[in-house]
């Protein structure tokens, strides 16, 4: 038997506010709608810093990033992508796993 629904947004969100690894969601235009406080943390930036901006913004290489970003949009599937983040002091290297939601 299936588990009840109720609670289970509460639980989702502590999950993923709990998440030790970086969890950053797109729109189908590259625009970050939400992320993770592991994200905030990996790139030095504040929730409120991340959010609205464009997922290009986070990397030093963007083009690796979109590439990945525009194969799972058209074909499916998932995809691992390795890029050069930005930070707004340094720079991080990021492998990034990329699935439609």
């Amino acid at each position: 038997m299936d588990a009840p629904l109720v609670g289970r947004d509460t639980e989702l969100a502590d999950f993923l506010e709990h998440l030790p690894d970086a969890l950053v969601i797109l729109d189908d235009q590259g625009t970050i709608l939400d992320a993770n406080p592991a994200a905030s943390r990996l790139f030095a930036t504040p929730h409120e810093g991340l959010v609205g901006r464009s997922a290009r913004d986070l990397a030093v290489d963007a083009e690796a990033l979109e590439s990945a970003v525009a194969d799972v949009l058209t074909a499916g599937g998932h995809a691992t992508v390795t890029f050069l983040g930005r930070r707004p002091d340094s720079t991080v290297r990021v492998s990034a796993s990329v699935f439609p939601v």
